[in-house]
């Protein structure tokens, strides 16, 4: 085995459950590298989105490793982290996992405009002591989306370089605690329903 476990984050679900296209795609990433022996398991991590107008009737964990099983995962394959609501908060919850079992070698599956900002922040929540690698999909949103969605990834990935900058690699319980006070002051307030396509 290359790696402990396989990371996939949420990233939208609908009122009806269901997950977007990008999403499905990380997990038929993460089934075929277990299925090829290149980890034993994966957590799939997120409860949903803070800017949601209504309540899922299952959370992003729960849907991402609903399809992952009609992939063939078996449920001793997947480990559910159903509490986070931000991409910081994704790493904050699953370092817990990964000190209960004293798992150290990670592979981050993500989408191309997602990725330096995911890996900025699972570096900097999980700290020195672990081998943290990221694999991109062969997704990619249409043109006119993906060079959108790039822009405001350097914009976000500005920000949380200098939010995070302010702690010590691998102080998780200060940079959660943090986190959740930036949220409630300065994003919920003036959180717009998020787009779930």
């Amino acid at each position: 085995m290359k790696y402990d476990v396989v990371l996939v984050l949420g990233s939208g679900i609908n009122e009806e459950g269901l997950i977007p296209q990008s999403a499905k795609q990380r997990v038929a990433k993460a089934v075929k590298l277990i299925k090829d022996a290149q980890a034993p398991r994966v957590i799939f991590s997120g409860k949903w989105t803070y800017k949601l107008s209504f309540i899922p009737p299952m959370t992003e964990a729960e849907a991402l490793a609903k399809h992952a099983k009609s992939l063939e995962l078996t449920d001793d394959q997947i480990i559910l982290e159903k509490n986070s609501v931000t991409t910081v908060s994704n790493f904050c919850e699953i370092k817990q996992i990964l000190k209960q079992h004293g798992w150290k070698k990670i592979l981050l599956i993500m989408n191309r405009p997602y990725a330096e900002r995911a890996m900025l922040n699972m570096k900097k929540v999980f700290g020195n002591g672990y081998q943290c690698d990221v694999e991109l999909t062969s997704f990619r949103f249409p043109l006119e989306k993906e060079q959108e969605l790039e822009r405001l990834e350097k914009e976000k990935v500005i920000v949380a370089a200098k939010f995070l900058s302010q702690f010590k690699d691998g102080d998780d319980k200060t940079i959660y605690q943090a986190a959740m006070e930036d949220l409630e002051l300065n994003y919920k307030s003036a959180a717009k329903p998020a787009p779930t396509n």
